[in-house]
């Protein structure tokens, strides 16, 4: 099994989110978003965001919390926008 065919899910890394609590919800990019874990803590706080992910499995579920979801590698570099 290769990282494009894992789905990777959990609780959300909440001790890294909590050190936005200064912060005015906005936006936010998930590099890596797995299966949009930190994308629905960040959700419930008022946020938005776009994850990026290399798997296809992830990048059909975390649309469920990602406003946008990119499927891209990034050991390739950064996308280029649409």
């Amino acid at each position: 099994m290769t990282c494009e065919d894992k789905l990777y899910k959990n609780q959300g890394n909440r001790a890294l989110l909590d050190l936005l609590t200064n912060r005015t919800p906005g936006r936010a990019l998930d590099c890596g978003c797995g299966a949009g874990d930190n994308a629905r803590i960040l959700v419930s706080r008022g946020w938005t965001g776009t994850g990026i992910t290399v798997s296809k499995q992830e990048s059909v579920a975390a649309p469920e919390f990602c406003e946008r979801v990119i499927l891209h590698d990034l050991e390739s570099g950064l996308p280029s926008c649409p």
